[in-house]
């Protein structure tokens, strides 16, 4: 039976000046250690249902006008994703047969975890460490990633953009994103521009 030291690399510095785009970024970021990981591992794991033809349920259970929503709007969008909240899935499930692939973004309604929790292929986006029990293992993150959503979509979106549509995207594009999003978002391209501005 394969146990987790089956999945665990070398953790590896990240050579930013090798790394040209976002992707090759995020890349890098999979084999360096915690926060990193998770979002390199989550984003090869999006990458690969995304190139397969798997469908891709959201589930979100903020407000439809929120900063975030839109974000999620614009995944759905552009990727074919469906979009719903949890207190939805056992009707979706009904109509539309048990999901595939499952994202939960941000705090999720605690009244249908163990419903999300029934999906195999499920992925936790969100800041206060929420995941399916026994889903988070030392050193092995492809489906959980503990930041602040409005964050991670925008590199998510940009990685996808990438790699599945044969983009091409800067970190400076990448931060020109991020600098209207608000939260941890707008303080990485904060600090983006104060160290652009020291160095330059």
């Amino acid at each position: 039976m394969p146990g987790i030291r089956d999945h665990l690399q070398p953790l590896e510095l990240l050579d930013l000046q090798k790394c040209d785009t976002v992707g090759k970024i995020v890349d890098g970021l999979s084999r360096c250690s915690f926060g990193g990981r998770m979002l390199g591992e989550v984003c090869a794991t999006i990458e690969g249902w995304v190139r397969r033809g798997h469908h891709v349920s959201l589930v979100y259970d903020g407000h439809n006008d929120s900063p975030l929503a839109k974000l999620l709007y614009n995944l759905e969008v552009q990727w074919g994703f469906s979009l719903l909240n949890s207190s939805s899935l056992t009707q979706y499930n009904r109509s539309h047969g048990s999901i595939d692939k499952l994202i939960a973004v941000g705090h999720v309604d605690e009244r249908y975890f163990n419903e999300l929790c029934e999906c195999d292929d499920i992925i936790f986006i969100n800041g206060c460490g929420v995941a399916k029990l026994g889903q988070i293992r030392d050193g092995y993150f492809p489906n959980a990633i503990f930041a602040d959503p409005m964050y991670v979509l925008p590199i998510l979106n940009m990685v996808l953009e990438e790699r599945v549509g044969e983009g091409f995207t800067t970190a400076k594009d990448l931060m020109w994103r991020l600098r209207t999003q608000g939260g941890l978002a707008q303080e990485v391209a904060h600090g983006y521009r104060t160290l652009k501005g020291m160095v330059d």
